[in-house]
């Protein structure tokens, strides 16, 4: 629910289009690509991937031709260039930063030369009283492996530009859940 406005900005961040392929890795219950199926030019061909049977189980229905795929993101069963849109949301910060760059080489292999990388990612607040009353929640979150790590701040510029990518736009979402939402493509060469 509170992540519900930082999902709208990624999907309006990738400028979906009824020809993408398009992947979202991690997908959960698939609450992005809900919000990607009510686009207002929705792809034709979507898959979900998410290691969790269980968080399969519990996804939103999706548009006909649209798959959920129980698989590991840092090694898809895909081939080469297979997607136009890549979408990763609130997976990067739980994933160990050794992990982060394999995750995101992963994403550039099977994304296309010129396709698009949205990530979705917990931010701190900007205000200094909401810093100061997010400050021990961030401690616990960063030390946390539960259920608090899911409010471990990310920014991931760094991650992304080490994986080869190039960012081209970054939203900072301050309703509902704060995040970081961006979008990269990959670098050119």
């Amino acid at each position: 629910m509170l992540e519900r406005p930082a999902l709208a900005e990624a999907v309006a961040l990738a400028s979906p289009r009824r020809l993408d392929r398009a992947l979202d890795l991690g997908t959960g219950t698939a609450g992005l690509l809900e919000r990607l199926a009510q686009a207002a030019e929705p792809p034709e061909f979507a898959v979900g991937v998410d290691s969790s049977q269980q968080m399969l189980a519990h996804a939103a229905r999706l548009p006909h031709r649209w798959q959920l795929l129980c698989a590991d993101a840092c090694d898809l069963p895909f081939e080469d260039d297979s997607f136009d849109l890549v979408t990763i949301a609130y997976l990067l910060h739980l994933t160990p930063s050794a992990n982060r760059r394999a995750l995101l080489s992963e994403a550039a292999r099977v994304l296309t030369r010129r396709g698009r990388l949205v990530v979705v990612t917990p931010a701190r607040p900007r205000s200094l009283l909401g810093r100061a009353l997010f400050a021990p929640i961030a401690w616990r979150a960063e030390r946390s492996s539960g259920l608090l790590a899911g409010f471990r701040p990310l920014d991931p510029r760094a991650d992304l530009e080490a994986a080869g990518f190039v960012v081209r736009a970054v939203r900072y979402v301050d309703r509902g859940y704060r995040s970081w939402c961006m979008l990269a493509q990959p670098r050119a060469g």
